[in-house]
């Protein structure tokens, strides 16, 4: 086919991608996931084993130097009650010797040594309170909430469907309740991913644009609808009054309804999907995750 409009000067659009069906490339798009899935599950594992051999360690070292307080503190309370006891004697001594005024210092001395002995062994450290201290449960994390920020977006080849969309990378702005490039609402949807939905008057496509929550994988799906489809989704879409971004709580979830409204009347699978994988763009201030395009 390419030879012969080669031949007739015709000009036309091509993709290097293997020509898969959707369900093909849902296959390959899961086993890739899988693939990932089991590397980060590994590196994840890797780095739980190695924080529990950090705390472990931190638990020996606090249990030794708790243990050696302990200790220290014992001997100390046993000399000062060995040091006492001998005062506490030699004031008898000096009691019955008729020397009443040696007799008060070296017992009144005796006393203070012997109470400070009770008092430091009873007052001795736990040899196991940091190891409870470091057992205890630590809070659940919060929720992430979808980065803000400026992105770039590639495409990734090995988890797409291409058949007739340009593959270039897609930059990106996402600001605060995920407004995109300051012009663009999404909603996040009840699959935890936000989602904005396409309905254009000139063409029979349907688009739905997705980021997932961790804001690593973008997603781009096409339906080419006959003209009913197209007539109901249009429908639906006339109902959507949020043009631009918002705040709003009732607008949100208005456009959110709507949205999942339009995404109920379309097929199962899309004709084209795209993948893309996100990073934050150079000299963004987004820390973590990156953002939808539009």
């Amino acid at each position: 086919m390419t030879r012969f409009l080669t031949d007739a000067n015709q000009q036309y659009a091509s993709v290097g991608t293997p020509c898969l069906s959707l369900a093909e490339a849902d296959a390959r798009d899961r086993a890739a996931m899988d693939a990932e899935s089991r590397a980060s599950a590994e590196a994840n594992a890797a780095k739980d084993a190695a924080a529990q051999l950090d705390r472990d360690l931190k638990q020996a070292r606090a249990e030794e130097e708790a243990l050696a307080s302990r200790e220290n503190r014992i001997a100390l309370a046993g000399v000062l009650f060995v040091i006492g006891a001998l005062a506490a004697g030699a004031g008898l001594l000096f009691y019955s010797q008729q020397n009443m005024r040696n007799a008060k210092i070296a017992g009144g001395a005796g006393a203070v040594l012997m109470l400070s002995a009770a008092v430091l062994f009873v007052t001795r450290p736990d040899a196991h309170a940091e190891s409870a201290a470091e057992s205890a449960p630590t809070p659940a994390a919060s929720a992430p909430e979808l980065a803000k920020g400026n992105f770039l977006c590639t495409i990734r080849t090995d988890r797409s469907r291409i058949t007739v969309s340009a593959t270039t990378d897609v930059p990106v702005t996402i600001g605060a309740g995920g407004c995109v490039n300051d012009r663009t609402q999404y909603t996040q949807g009840a699959d935890d991913r936000w989602q904005r939905i396409l309905v254009p008057n000139e063409e029979a496509t349907v688009t739905v644009a997705s980021i997932d929550s961790t804001g690593r994988d973008y997603r781009v799906d096409r339906y080419l609808l006959d003209a009913e489809a197209m007539t109901k989704a249009r429908e639906i879409r006339a109902g959507v009054t949020v043009k631009g971004c918002t705040a709003n709580p009732d607008a949100l979830a208005g456009l959110a309804a709507q949205q999942d409204a339009i995404r109920s009347a379309l097929p199962a699978s899309p004709n084209e999907r795209l993948v893309y994988r996100c990073q934050p763009a150079a000299g963004s201030a987004a820390a973590v995750k990156p953002a939808a395009a539009p």
